[in-house]
């Protein structure tokens, strides 16, 4: 009988210990994958001047320190700026990003293009969150 229950104590430490390696920041795509996502979220604030630019389309390149320039191909990530310019990439790790916008600002009636670097670590970050700036211009 004590043979048993150390066993059982032996399968129950190591059921602990399994369940406390669960990663929280993971996903499953399409193909049931585990996808690990990182906890930085980075909010950008699209200007033209000094208003804001909505429906925007803005790109976020990772692991870059230089433009990679306008081929929108060549960024991982793509959302568009809400009705205050702003937009939002989460589930970001800490890195060297750029970003990149272009479009047409409907209130001046041009096309404008911006673009920067953007850190994001323990330094930039508020509570995990770094905010940004992105002015574009004619």
């Amino acid at each position: 009988m004590k043979k048993n229950s150390s066993w059982y104590i032996f399968f129950s430490i190591l059921l602990i210990f399994a369940d406390g390696c669960k990663k929280e920041d993971t996903v499953k795509n399409s193909a049931g994958q585990v996808i690990v996502q990182g906890n930085y979220t980075l909010k950008v604030q699209a200007n033209h001047h000094w208003w804001s630019v909505s429906n925007l389309p803005v790109y976020l390149k990772k692991n870059a320190t230089e433009w990679p320039g306008t081929d929108s191909t060549l960024y991982e990530f793509k959302t568009t700026t809400d009705a205050n310019g702003r937009c939002t990439f989460d589930h970001l790790f800490q890195g060297n990003y750029y970003l990149y916008a272009h479009g047409f600002d409907a209130f001046f009636g041009m096309n404008v293009i911006g673009y920067g670097p953007v850190q994001v670590n323990s330094t930039t970050a508020v509570n995990n969150e770094v905010s940004f700036t992105l002015n574009v211009s004619e």
